[in-house]
């Protein structure tokens, strides 16, 4: 999701975060209130080490707790075999902008003392992370210093490792004060488990060679209305919504055929890695990203129709075929088969009279007019991106 603006993309509301302790002493930051923009305020344990800890660096431990608690408990939910609490990690500082990796803390290491000069880092238990250990220098320090993007991946002393950059002074890595880590943290991690997918061409399109067709993008807005429902929805439902959402996308694909090779990459891997990325925060307690924000009106709607929307829309459709057909559907992504080249395998695309009749039902449904008016106020041919 590099080169994009993640509050324009990742949006949600603005709250106080809640604390609360099981009886067993792990603390959990369940609440519906919490969205991306929520300050994360770190617990105050009765821990020396802890309290001497600069404040950005308690957020960044608290943050990992609660990634680590969500997916120890529910990564089947979530996407079997993606393990962010697994495996080492690297948290790189950056102090300012023009400055190296001042220091680094590694978590599940096998040998620390490989990394770097490793130093303990004693944590309190309650937060439940793997040993950590603080480097300055050494090849952990060195490979924190490029991450390969705000999330990456390389070897490190023997071991495949996770690497991640934090900072409050420097734009490029994630800044831990709030809880948008988290969520793009656990979202762009998934892309580097996506490395071994098919992905076909390879190519995220350029919104400013797609085409400017005024119907095809009153349709793409009209699959996005047929695909906007509440996630746990009932089987019957929600195939009723895939096999509507196919209809239409079908007519679409017929009318314009490039689309679909313009739209496949963010549908396959924005798509899903967003659905993942919703998983974790619902699961882990927190509030549903805030629709309200819309992305579809004047210059906007180009990027939207030619990138953006595949984010949602490809992570609605995930969310529908989980209810239709069970998660066994994502046995089939690492193919390179988006979630509704998955439903269209699975419950068949609709042909014919059946697809003329789910195409005039939505348009009555959703006030295909509007849609179409919608369209041609933004102006397409003129737009320009960014």
């Amino acid at each position: 999701m590099t080169d994009l603006n993640r509050r324009a993309v990742i949006r949600g509301g603005a709250a106080l975060a809640l604390l609360t302790t099981f009886s067993g002493g792990l603390p959990t930051w369940a609440s519906g209130r919490i969205g991306p923009d929520t300050p994360v305020r770190p617990p105050d344990f009765d821990s020396p080490v802890w309290r001497a800890l600069p404040l950005p660096d308690r957020q960044l431990f608290t943050i990992l707790s609660q990634i680590h608690s969500t997916f120890s408990e529910h990564s089947g939910q979530i996407w079997n075999g993606y393990r962010p609490d697994r495996g080492p990690m690297i948290c790189g500082h950056f102090p300012g902008a023009d400055a190296p990796v001042d220091y680094a803390y590694v978590l599940n290491s096998r040998d620390p003392a490989k990394v770097g000069d490793a130093q303990p880092v004693d944590l309190p238990r309650a937060l439940c992370l793997p040993r950590v250990h603080r480097i300055t220098r050494g090849p952990g320090v060195e490979a924190a210093q490029d991450p390969g993007g705000t999330v990456g991946a390389r070897e490190v002393a023997g071991e495949l490792t996770w690497l991640v950059g934090f900072s409050t002074a420097v734009g490029w890595v994630l800044d831990p004060s709030t809880w948008l880590f988290g969520r793009i943290a656990v979202h762009e991690a998934f892309h580097v488990h996506q490395a071994g997918w098919d992905h076909g061409d390879g190519v995220q399109y350029w919104p400013n060679d797609y085409p400017r067709d005024v119907e095809n993008a009153a349709l793409a807005l009209l699959e996005d209305a047929v695909l906007t429902l509440p996630p746990g929805q009932r089987p019957s439902t929600a195939r009723t919504a895939l096999l509507t959402y196919l209809a239409i996308r079908a007519t679409r694909h017929d009318r314009l055929p490039e689309t679909r090779k313009r739209e496949h990459m963010y549908h396959l891997i924005e798509g899903t890695a967003r659905f993942v990325e919703e998983r974790y925060v619902r699961l882990g307690g927190h509030g549903p990203l805030d629709r309200s924000l819309d992305l579809t009106v004047g210059k906007l709607l180009l990027v939207w129709i030619a990138r953006s929307r595949g984010y949602r829309a490809g992570a609605d459709c995930a969310e529908l075929l989980d209810s239709a057909a069970g998660p066994g559907w994502r046995l089939r992504a690492p193919q390179g088969k988006a979630p509704a080249d998955v439903a269209g395998e699975v419950l068949g695309v609709p042909g014919g009279e059946e697809r003329d009749r789910l195409v005039a039902k939505a348009k009555a449904d959703f006030d295909y007019a509007k849609l179409l008016a919608k369209v041609e106020r933004a102006d397409l041919p003129h737009a320009v991106y960014p």
